[in-house]
């Protein structure tokens, strides 16, 4: 068995001290000499077209120092839905204009002054009538994205129920859910000449890069983005207007500006777990055994698509391969409405396609007199993976959310996993109920299967310093999972060092390599695995510098806390 030095530890994390003491900074807390405070004034009509803006009046206020509009914005995109500004507002407090001025207050009275005339429109703020053909149309190619569902295919559920002796169908909703993380939404935009630099809660400083020089048509490399400690995410804190809004008020004004959502700015502009209706009909025989699931899942992802098409993707992973079974099929609706757009939020879709497919399996165990554990173990997708043959062709890389049958598992723990788990809970065994009062304790049975792994390309630097100290660069960022602990854990196992020997530089896209957003479970194995390797790549050359000082051989020596031996 090996035997690691710091992997599998409990290090001190690297950004807990600045936080419990408060020295940590966060976006809002940047400072910059002469910088102005940002406001967005935000749509009072669910759907409307902005006809005209006359900002005379705001851009006359003492203070007021840059007026942005639709009609004057760059005409960049911030996402292939969602310019900068839009003449079209199409949810209440989606962005009509903003101002930049001397201090908030001020930046708020000239919000005041800005008249609108609006043509209002005819709205839709609920996903399943949204997708009738006579529902008021929210985007001129109609309200379904893509114009038909996604939909995925293994086997025949037609066959499977005919197979089936009993067959049930349940329908099941979950509203919007908001993350409410204490901090909200913050950027701030300095510009040098032609160059920007943006400070900004984010999940990657090299995609926000990115995504600004094409909203601002502004060589890439002459932006900067520096990310700042994050509190709390939840995969929410992208995907917005924000930090364009704020590059060209800066940009306008001729000085820094900062804009921070307001609480109910961060409920109403920022993102949001999605509201699904998921109908789920499966089909088993009398001894549990199940021949068919076919799921569908409406999916509200508001007035503009941002994460949805993952969203929805990963909305039907459970339904597709949880359970072991030759006959499913998913069959997934993203569909704009005139509310609050949804966003990336913790698991991405999974959680609401679960709940569906868990909750059905519970009334089938009942339906059929059998032990929801007892149905889950006699169900669940095995190590073998699904049944049927492998469509994907030999030579190329299977898709990491996999619908087809014949592909193994690398590693699965399903089974130990509720085994142990209603070990843990005394599963079967009567709940110990309060001696008064009316609440009352039971016990639920669930599982649950998600992507993880695999991420986007990443790259790591590791770097001898000229005093001797060895830093590892990326441009990850630590969003609370502790990827700050993590990689440099991994480094100074690589190379044979103490943990706190190796410093790291994260979050900065002028000074650290390209890496992908924080997102889905990824980080550690595509930018650890980066990590591993540079870390050996490192390790490899002192060693073969270090090795004729010391007239020995490469293969004699290794690095330890205290030098090269």
């Amino acid at each position: 068995m090996t035997t690691f030095k710091t992997i599998g530890k409990s290090e001190p994390r690297r950004d807990l001290p600045e936080k419990l003491t408060g020295e940590a900074k966060y976006a809002a807390d940047v400072q910059l000499p002469g910088m102005l405070f940002g406001k967005i004034l935000r749509s009072p009509h669910p759907h409307a077209r902005i006809l005209s803006i006359n900002v005379d009046a705001a851009r006359n206020l003492p203070g007021v120092r840059a007026v942005v509009t639709p009609f004057d914005a760059p005409k960049g995109q911030v996402a292939p839905d969602m310019p900068i500004l839009d003449t079209e507002a199409r949810y209440v407090g989606d962005e009509v204009a903003a101002v930049a001025a001397d201090d908030e207050d001020l930046a708020e009275a000239a919000l005041s002054l800005i008249e609108v005339k609006y043509e209002q429109l005819p709205f839709v703020t609920d996903a399943v009538e949204a997708i009738k053909p006579d529902a008021p149309q929210t985007r001129p190619g109609g309200n379904l994205v893509g114009g038909k569902p996604l939909t995925l295919i293994r086997g025949s559920v037609e066959e499977g129920f005919a197979q089936a002796d009993r067959i049930f169908e349940e329908t099941y909703s979950t509203p919007a859910h908001a993350g409410a993380a204490l901090e909200p939404r913050a950027a701030v935009a300095s510009w040098d000449g032609d160059n920007l630099t943006v400070w900004k809660s984010t999940r990657g400083v090299h995609a926000d890069q990115l995504a600004l020089s094409l909203a601002l048509d502004v060589p890439r490399g002459n932006i900067r983005v520096m990310g700042q400690n994050m509190g709390a995410g939840y995969g929410t804190k992208d995907e917005t207007r924000l930090g364009a809004i704020t590059a060209v008020l800066a940009q306008r004004a001729g000085r820094p500006v900062k804009i921070e959502l307001t609480r109910q700015e961060e409920f109403v502009a920022g993102r949001h777990r999605h509201g699904t209706t998921t109908t789920v009909r499966m089909g088993v025989k009398n001894d549990g055994t199940v021949t068919a699931v076919h799921a569908t899942t409406i999916m509200d992802t508001g007035a503009y698509l941002s994460s949805g098409p993952g969203v929805i993707r990963r909305a039907g992973q459970g339904a597709l391969y949880l359970y072991r079974c030759a006959n499913v099929q998913y069959d997934g609706y993203l569909t704009y409405t005139n509310t609050p757009s949804g966003g990336s939020y913790r698991a991405l879709g999974a959680p609401q396609g679960h709940f569906a497919l868990e909750s059905l399996a519970d009334t089938i165990s009942e339906a059929l007199g059998i032990d929801p554990l007892e149905f889950r173990l006699k169900n669940h997708v095995g190590l073998e993976g699904q049944p049927g043959e492998r469509v994907t062709p030999a030579n190329e890389v299977l898709d990491t959310q996999p619908v087809e049958g014949g592909v193994p598992f690398s590693s699965n723990g399903l089974r130990e996993c509720l085994q142990r788990g209603s070990e843990a809970i005394d599963w079967g065994q009567p709940s110990e109920q309060p001696e008064s009062g009316n609440l009352r304790r039971g016990k639920g049975m669930g599982m649950f299967i998600y992507r993880g792994g695999a991420g986007g390309r990443s790259i790591a630097r590791m770097r001898l310093e000229s005093d001797g100290s060895l830093r590892l660069l990326t441009g990850l960022m630590d969003v609370g999972e502790g990827s700050l602990t993590v990689m440099p854990q991994i480094a100074a196992e690589e190379l044979g060092v103490g943990y706190d020997q190796v410093l790291v530089t994260f979050g900065d896209s002028e000074t650290t390599p390209e890496a992908p957003l924080t997102a889905g479970s990824t980080a550690t194995f595509s930018t650890g695995t980066a990590t591993k390797e540079a870390a050996r790549q490192l390790k490899a050359r002192i060693i073969e510098v270090v090795a004729p000082l010391l007239d020995t051989e490469p293969s004699n020596l290794q690095i330890t806390d205290d030098g090269v031996e």
